[in-house]
């Protein structure tokens, strides 16, 4: 989504030059004529606790401005120059609370418990975002929160963020890897895993995973998850067809760019690259460590933690918010066309902590929602004319058969006529540019 604003009054980025240590130079958001010259943000994305924003920079006009020093000088830092690095970068702000009940989680505890908690989990920080804090001034998270006003005005934001703003006392932003793809080079997806394991509070004759369960509740609501994997318990089982099923579903709802010519030519080549990824190679590695730490961290569930005699002790507590800190956390897999298998990368975000006491009575109500209503068991009550939801892997168990065959040939020609529409549109869109 482009900013609305001009060059002259979008929020902007300068390096700090003198601080208490030069050793450990911060660099620092300012919002100055001169600094907005070189480098200007535009709103990029957003979830229900942060904003991104991408860098946008003007290196001649940055040399000029603003620039001190290479950003080699900076301790932690790579051998580039500050204007070449912080454009692969993107800029993650802190929201404020939504409601009293809310627990505001700043940007400094949050990169503690990624370092702390997080990091040690996944056993280093080979799956992680590469990130670094940033100071940054009030002015600019006042012109970005009018930014937000703006979009919301002009029905640029999703339905459920409107109203919700950046946190005007936080002092620290993250500056994060742009995991986003280049086009002709490039192209990433992006997707929430959830559920991996099987949820405990589930009875043993559940013919639906927790993920598929909600799925199937919310979509008799009219308001069923976006930008989820169908049955994540399919990216972790042993049935080819259906990894490559649900890498097909996933790549369809996620962004993958339809328009770029490459993908008309190597759709094959490149599903059958991703499917390997997954299935057998480092994708599926960094799956199953999602899973195995949700099952471990969280063998109970919330439902018998709360019922034990005293609640739960303070280890059971944070082993269960690490362990819905990774049934929430987004997958990013970037593939690079000249690479094909030995292209793709996958790190791992959104991986704050879930803290405050509504979050646990979100987490309890969801839970006996599900399990009072039949939602697990497949025995809901439906209107009359619903359709029941019966697409996750326990109530169809993997087998080898032409269903799930024909599934996939119907998903192939469904995948080219999205492609062989966004070509046409693209093409119509260069001829009326041009």
């Amino acid at each position: 989504m482009p900013s609305k604003y001009g060059p002259e009054e979008a929020p902007v980025i300068a390096l700090l030059s003198e601080t208490e240590n030069p050793q450990e130079i911060i660099p620092y958001i300012g919002s100055s004529p001169a600094e907005s010259l070189a480098i200007r943000l535009e709103y990029l994305a957003e979830g229900g606790a942060n904003v991104v924003y991408q860098i946008r920079t003007d290196p001649v006009k940055w040399s000029r401005a603003v620039l001190q020093r290479p950003l080699s000088a900076v301790k932690g830092h790579r051998d580039a120059s500050t204007c070449e690095r912080i454009q692969d970068e993107v800029l993650r702000l802190r929201k404020a609370p939504g409601s009293s009940k809310q627990s505001y989680v700043s940007t400094t505890a949050a990169e503690d418990y990624l370092e702390d908690v997080i990091a040690p989990s996944l056993g280093g920080h080979e799956w992680l975002i590469p990130s670094r804090k940033i100071r940054v001034h009030p002015r600019v998270i006042s012109a970005c929160n009018k930014e937000l006003i703006l979009h919301q005005a002009l029905g640029n934001r999703p339905d459920s963020r409107e109203h919700s703003i950046l946190e005007e006392s936080e002092l620290f932003g993250l500056l994060m890897e742009d995991m986003s793809g280049i086009r002709g080079s490039s192209f990433t997806i992006q997707f929430k895993p959830k559920w991996l394991s099987h949820s405990p509070n589930a009875s043993k004759s559940a013919r639906r995973c927790r993920t598929c369960a909600l799925r199937a509740m919310r979509g008799t609501e009219g308001m069923a998850p976006v930008g989820e994997v169908q049955c994540p318990r399919n990216l972790v089982g042993d049935h080819p067809d259906n990894s490559r099923l649900e890498i097909l579903q996933t790549l369809r709802a996620n962004g993958i760019p339809c328009a770029e010519s490459k993908l008309r030519e190597r759709l094959p080549d490149v599903l059958q690259d991703l499917t390997e990824y997954f299935y057998s190679g480092k994708g599926r590695t960094i799956l199953d460590k999602l899973a195995a730490l949700q099952e471990q961290l969280d063998p109970l569930g919330i439902v018998k933690l709360r019922a034990q005699p005293g609640g739960m002790s303070s280890q059971q507590l944070k082993d269960l918010q690490l362990a819905m800190t990774f049934r929430d956390c987004s997958v990013y897999v970037r593939y690079h066309w000249d690479k094909g298998l030995e292209g793709i990368e996958t790190r791992v975000g959104d991986l704050d902590p879930k803290v405050g006491e509504s979050k646990l009575d979100e987490w309890h109500d969801i839970e006996m929602g599900l399990i009072q209503g039949g939602w697990y068991d497949g025995i809901e009550e439906l209107s009359q004319g619903q359709a029941q939801d019966t697409k996750c892997s326990l109530w169809n168990p993997p087998q080898p058969s032409k269903r799930y065959s024909e599934r996939i040939d119907e998903l192939m020609k469904d995948f080219n006529a999205d492609l062989e529409v966004a070509y046409k549109s693209r093409s119509s869109d260069e001829c009326s540019d041009g």
